[in-house]
């Protein structure tokens, strides 16, 4: 599967911290992924992220003399959201958008979740992925390389001696 690893298994991470729920089930699960960022694994808060094309030339240079406007595929995201009805942020990220349904719950692999996930326009890998960990999953961190940091040399968690020593600086 593109640049999601999964199966039908659940996540092979480091568990960072559970965050539990007031009736002692887990909420959600603070993960660190293979190359290192760290994961939010939420139970039953769904979040969508939704790719766009990369900024074309004419919008670089628009940006460079001010003249951003109104970007067309936020502005239809907002009119798709409003026509389902509910309460949702949305958000840039580094590829797109993010967006989180703040009003209700839902479970991930069900019909409705994975059918508004799909009508937004989400990754299918990473509707899989949601179905398959039984989690809704946003990166926290921002992966290495777009820091300009090379991605780490070995997987998370570091389990042998020499990955440890390598993955330390200096």
């Amino acid at each position: 599967m593109r640049d999601y690893a999964c199966g039908s298994r659940p996540p092979r991470e480091q568990i960072l911290e559970t965050l539990v729920s007031s009736d002692g089930s887990a909420a959600a699960i603070l993960t660190r992924n293979a190359y290192g960022a760290v994961v939010l694994n939420a139970a039953y808060m769904l979040f969508v992220d939704v790719d766009l094309p990369p900024p074309t030339l004419r919008d670089r240079l628009a940006r460079l003399v001010g003249r951003t406007g109104i970007e067309p595929a936020p502005a239809r995201l907002r009119e798709r959201l409003e026509s389902i009805g509910g309460s949702f942020r949305l958000y840039r990220t580094a590829a797109g958008l993010r967006v989180i349904a703040t009003d209700r719950i839902f479970t991930p692999g069900s019909p409705n979740a994975e059918r508004l996930m799909r009508e937004l326009g989400a990754d299918p890998a990473f509707v899989q992925l949601c179905r398959a960990q039984k989690t809704f999953r946003a990166r926290l961190t921002p992966k290495p390389w777009r820091c300009g940091l090379q991605a780490p040399s070995s997987d998370f968690p570091r389990q042998d001696g020499e990955a440890l020593r390598q993955s330390r600086p200096g």
